[in-house]
């Protein structure tokens, strides 16, 4: 899951977040992948480049409705049967009923409010729409940017009063539904936010789930991201029983010696030197990320090039 803080076809910084997305999930055979913020409207506004995931993943966009920074994009893969799918609110929470094999998944994907803006009974009464769509016997996961957290370790100040006036009423539907954070399970102490800002830092981006099934949650990542206002990538495993190990990547060499890929990532190189990276292991985590998606991007503008090239010199012999 990824709140990319923009993801609009027409916005100049999508080609670049969806090449760094990209680069996360082609080298995973991913199941799901949730992109939430991502401001688009309507079809005019979705980045067409998803379509490329249209072959093996099942693609579900919930814009927004009558504000901006908001909206979800949901892309599931094909092994799930799509039993039933609901826009509960529009570009904020969406749920889908899932089966793969002979399990059924409740997934929701949550993009969290402006608590501040709100009054406590719109917040409960948000809340209640968790309670409509999970049961405690059912297998449930919700993945989202909340926009609170439930614990102190979880921010870099500790809760503030938002997030314990909210702390009660999410406590409650956790216990009913027999849901925990299943990596607050694993690492109870551990300090890792998953966005650091000049209003602070916390973990807002959180997974819930099922307790009979939060013990196979492994591999849990928060990714790095170059991109302003954008958070971390949030990524985990559901441990299966036929366990399949790391992939690995290779830079075409064929690509070395182009002067159009050398200017993109003299880019890419720029671009990151104007970010405020302290960590130089941080930067080579992001830079060998980025020139990897750049990469793979510009192979396949490439190779499309070079068929349309031959197709043309084909039809005119």
């Amino acid at each position: 899951m990824w709140n990319c803080a923009g993801f609009r076809a027409s916005a100049t910084s999508t080609s670049s977040k969806f090449s760094f997305l990209s680069s996360q999930l082609s080298t995973t055979n991913f199941a799901i992948a949730a992109i939430i913020e991502s401001h688009h409207k309507d079809s005019q506004d979705f980045c067409q480049d998803l379509g490329q995931y249209d072959q093996t993943h099942t693609i579900i966009n919930s814009p927004v409705l009558n504000e901006t920074h908001a909206g979800i994009i949901l892309l599931i893969n094909k092994n799930f049967e799509i039993i039933s799918q609901s826009e509960v609110i529009p570009g904020r929470l969406l749920n889908a009923q899932l089966k793969h094999s002979n399990s059924t998944i409740n997934l929701t994907v949550f993009y969290g409010h402006q608590w501040a803006k709100m009054k406590k009974e719109d917040i409960t009464n948000t809340f209640r729409y968790f309670d409509n769509m999970h049961e405690a016997d059912g297998t449930n996961m919700i993945i989202g940017d909340f926009n609170f957290v439930d614990q102190d370790v979880d921010k870099g100040k500790n809760m503030d009063q938002r997030d314990k006036m909210i702390f009660p009423i999410w406590e409650t539907f956790l216990s009913e539904n027999n849901m925990i954070d299943p990596f607050r399970q694993q690492c109870p102490k551990k300090k890792l936010f998953s966005f650091i800002g000049p209003q602070g830092k916390s973990r807002g981006d959180r997974l819930y789930t099922s307790e009979e099934i939060s013990r196979s949650i492994k591999n849990f990542r928060y990714i790095t991201t170059p991109f302003n206002g954008a958070h971390k990538i949030m990524t985990f495993d559901w441990q299966s029983e036929q366990q399949i190990g790391p992939s690995s990547w290779k830079i075409n060499s064929s690509i070395i010696n182009d002067d159009h890929f050398a200017v993109e990532i003299e880019k890419v190189f720029a671009e990151l030197n104007d970010l405020d990276i302290p960590n130089p292991i941080d930067w080579w985590d992001i830079f060998i990320t980025v020139v990897q998606g750049t990469s793979m991007s510009y192979s396949k503008k490439k190779n499309r090039i070079k068929k349309i090239s031959e197709s043309f010199s084909h039809h005119s012999n």
